[in-house]
């Protein structure tokens, strides 16, 4: 049975509905959630009735190779205001989550911030390419390609549509460990995978998970890429920023008549209902709902065409 990974930032206001939605459409055994220890108890007070497990990421990789969260993020040298600390390390958590949970041979990984409602069966251990590839910063997709070339000593995977940044994947544990043993490898190095990882962050400033192990697998295991193709999915989902205070979630208020003071975790039929009602029945595969401001922000080059055709993004329409 399916079990799924979501790193967790912070709850926010669609996260109620996000893990609602992941467990009416895909039924899985477990929900892992990891993050930290104050977010995990406002997971637990919204008593949901849902198949959960927390993990606190402040020391979950202590065990296995005896380093926290704090201790792994002190050396890491940022050198590019749009990433985090944190960034980087819900990447770590995505690849490292076999080598602490329990998992099935096949998991999925899941952003915590994209709400599925019309989506696509992973039977067949299959993903979707949700983002169009004529979007992006060109500089650090340059970079994300020399760190696969040089790191992994392969060739970045292509698609003539779309990128493989999919906000989810259904990752093998089998190509997972010869990914970490590669990257030891790479480095020459004994030393865990983990803190190597975290060196390859300050060489190459940048990294992304989902092309990195997409192109491993496709090199090393082409027949266990298996993906709906960017027109079955992808042109019907949309990325936006709403924090709690954009359009989409100021419409879903008034839809439900709630006011802005009250405290707001919207069900996810509540979400539902509005969406149809907006969509009719031309509804979206996924939302995904961005909390950083800087999606505000982006040179128009750089956006992605999920953003700008989006009816919530008040930067290129109007609702």
């Amino acid at each position: 049975m399916l079990e799924i990974v979501i790193p967790l930032f912070k709850v926010n206001w669609i996260t109620k509905a996000v893990l609602e939605s992941l467990n009416l459409h895909y039924k899985p055994r477990k929900i892992h959630i990891i993050s930290v220890k104050k977010e995990i108890e406002t997971i637990e007070k919204l008593d949901l009735d849902l198949p959960i497990e927390c993990h606190n990421e402040d020391n979950f990789f202590l065990k296995k190779y005896n380093v926290t969260k704090e201790n792994l993020l002190q050396n890491l040298i940022i050198k590019n205001d749009l990433y985090t600390k944190g960034w980087f390390y819900q990447q770590c958590l995505k690849i490292g989550a076999n080598d602490i949970i329990k998992l099935p041979d096949n998991f999925m990984i899941w952003d915590a911030d994209m709400l599925p409602v019309n989506p696509w069966p992973v039977s067949d251990n299959k993903f979707a390419l949700l983002q169009d590839r004529s979007g992006g910063n060109p500089e650090i997709v340059k970079k994300w390609e020399i760190w696969i070339k040089e790191v992994l000593n392969v060739n970045p995977v292509v698609n003539s549509k779309s990128t493989f940044t999919c906000h989810h994947m259904i990752l093998n544990q089998v190509h997972l460990e010869s990914f970490k043993k590669q990257i030891q490898k790479h480095y020459k190095s004994d030393e865990n995978w983990l803190k190597l990882l975290i060196r390859s962050f300050n060489d190459y400033e940048t990294f992304s998970e989902y092309w990195a192990y997409t192109s491993w697998v496709n090199e090393k295991a082409k027949d266990d890429l298996k993906y709906f193709e960017y027109k079955d999915y992808g042109e019907s989902h949309e990325r936006f920023f709403d924090d709690g205070t954009g359009l989409f979630s100021s419409k879903l208020k008034k839809y439900l008549k709630i006011q802005n003071n009250e405290v707001f975790y919207p069900s996810y039929p509540q979400v539902k209902d509005f969406i149809k009602k907006i969509y009719k029945d031309k509804l979206p595969s996924t939302l995904s709902f961005e909390m950083s401001k800087r999606h505000l922000n982006k040179k128009v080059e750089t956006v992605h065409i999920e953003e700008k055709r989006s009816m919530w993004n008040p930067r290129f329409n109007k609702i």
